[in-house]
């Protein structure tokens, strides 16, 4: 008998004293959360239950509830502040609620208790990463990857970084780190291969997407990036066929006109492009009628020397007037900082530039590109002089002829903003400076001459057909009024495009109007 009154008695302690935590428990069961934590707030039943409070958090957490999920960890953090459960889970916990100097604060005291923690330091560079920290936070993915160096997914995060970072360079070396522990993976392939791409090295990009593709041949994303670079490189030819009208006060031009263009890029620093102009005109001045055919050919090269940097030369000349028509040779810059692009480019040459007088001329040009978010920003100058030609001066007995060189300066801003996405409109200002020093009845020559304009522009495409329309007005200091029109439909058909477009151009002097046909493609 006093064994069976001591069995009752412990009975009877036990159900006292973890009667509320089995209705905790039971509450947990029924995923009444709410309930559970209402009975949680009885700290004379469940004082210092750390289990419990740690499962609600979990608990609220899994389902979403963020704010709550924080204040049960924050229940456990008060018992021990140590607890290395809570620490993680709370650093997490405010990091996706963006509260990140709460969420760095639980990551470092993390890293105060065990100093190789890489659940820690991963935290801190994925929250410095959403922060565009990108210094700080590679920093963080290196210390992680010191203690576990063959964690897979913070190599990728790191190669992401150092690619928002703009360090294409030190992405493709964590991408090599990859492979050099596992070279089964087509996503390290594949991602040399795009930085190479990026860097427009298009032939080591290829090689490095082909391996992708021997590891994971069904995958069509890399597959099309393959098929995008290569399209690059392949031959890309085209030919334009166009009539043409020109109308001046004392004559008017009409001509055909067939150009030729075969371009390819021979390697990764060098491409090559062969443009071949021919014409038909006749010219009708007062009723005197000339024919003339025109040939002119030229050759462009433009070798890469660095990622931001290329220079080109061209040289061309005619059959039909045994002259070399353009000597040239030039420096590209490139450069962006996120949405901020800048394109420099400086030529100096010699051009054979209107070839019904045989005049050429010699100069030096610069072009300055600006792109930002929606906004286009250009402007650029161009100055030389005119070889020895006819010219007029002013004397003692009026206007003469003489021959004698002719020096000239032009320079041009112009601003365009998008004002919608679908279909692309767009809308610009523009003003151009042009000043010839003598007067010249060969070619034209305006005099201290300012234009003033605006444009627009409508751009839309569908599937595989896109119309274009453009228009502007200028006025010049003058008060002379010119317009401009343009417009133009195309067609692509998988590598083949196809376009036809119209032209106009009229001031109180001149007028050129245009109807073109296009056709090209890569091969």
């Amino acid at each position: 008998m006093p064994k069976f009154y001591l069995i009752s008695f412990l009975i009877f302690i036990f159900t006292i004293l973890f009667a509320d935590d089995s209705l905790v428990i039971e509450a947990f069961t029924n995923g009444d959360l709410q309930q559970a934590e209402l009975l949680l707030q009885d700290e004379d039943i469940t004082k210092n239950n750390l289990e419990l409070w740690r499962q609600l958090g979990f608990a609220y957490k899994e389902n979403g509830e963020t704010e709550k999920a924080i204040s049960g960890y924050q229940k456990v953090f008060s018992f021990n502040n140590n607890d290395y459960d809570a620490l993680l889970a709370l650093a997490r916990l405010y990091f996706h609620n963006q509260q990140f100097e709460l969420s760095r604060q639980y990551f470092r005291k993390i890293l105060t208790i065990d100093s190789t923690d890489v659940e820690a330091f991963l935290g801190l560079a994925r929250m410095e990463k959403s922060r565009e920290n990108f210094s700080e936070s590679i920093i963080y993915y290196n210390s992680a990857l010191k203690y576990l160096p063959e964690h897979f997914p913070a190599l990728f995060e790191l190669a992401n970084v150092y690619i928002y970072s703009d360090n294409l360079q030190n992405a493709i070396n964590t991408y090599h780190r990859i492979l050099e522990i596992d070279n089964t993976w087509s996503e390290a392939w594949s991602g040399i291969g795009k930085m190479y791409w990026w860097q427009d090295k298009p032939f080591l990009a290829l090689g490095n997407y082909k391996k992708a593709i021997e590891l994971d041949p069904e995958n069509k994303e890399i597959i099309q990036e393959f098929k995008n670079i290569k399209n690059a490189v392949n031959w890309n030819i085209s030919a334009k066929y166009f009539g043409q009208s020109e109308i001046e006060e004392n004559y008017q031009i009409d001509s055909f006109n067939q150009q030729y263009s075969i371009s390819k890029r021979v390697t990764d620093i060098l491409s090559l492009n062969i443009n071949s102009f021919l014409q038909y005109a006749q010219k009708d001045e007062t009723d005197f009628i000339t024919e003339k055919y025109y040939d002119t050919t030229f050759l462009k090269s433009n070798l890469k020397i660095t990622l931001k940097n290329e220079i080109n030369f061209t040289i061309g000349g005619s059959i039909s007037d045994s002259v070399f028509t353009i000597i040239e040779g030039g420096w590209q810059f490139k450069t962006n900082w996120k949405n901020l692009k800048v394109t420099n480019n400086i030529n100096l040459g010699n051009e054979y530039f209107y070839h019904w007088e045989r005049v050429r001329r010699s100069y030096i040009q610069e072009d300055l590109i600006i792109n930002w978010q929606k906004m286009d920003f250009n402007c650029g100058y161009q100055f030389g002089k005119v070889e020895d030609n006819t010219i007029s001066i002013l004397s003692q007995n009026g206007n003469s002829s003489v021959s004698s060189y002719n020096s000239f300066l032009n320079y041009n801003f112009r601003f365009n903003y998008q004002v919608l996405k679908s279909p692309i409109i767009e809308i610009g200002s523009n003003y151009r400076f042009i000043d010839y020093q003598y007067e010249s009845s060969l070619y034209y020559t305006p005099i201290d001459r300012k234009i003033l304009g605006l444009s627009g522009s409508l751009y839309y495409p569908y599937k595989c057909v896109y119309f274009y329309l453009g228009s502007g007005v200028n006025f010049d200091n003058y008060r002379e009024l010119e317009t401009g029109l343009d417009a133009e439909f195309g067609v692509d058909l998988r590598g083949l495009s196809l376009s036809v477009s119209f032209s106009n151009f009229k001031n109180q002097y001149y007028e050129s109007k245009s109807l073109s046909f296009i056709i090209g493609g890569n091969f």
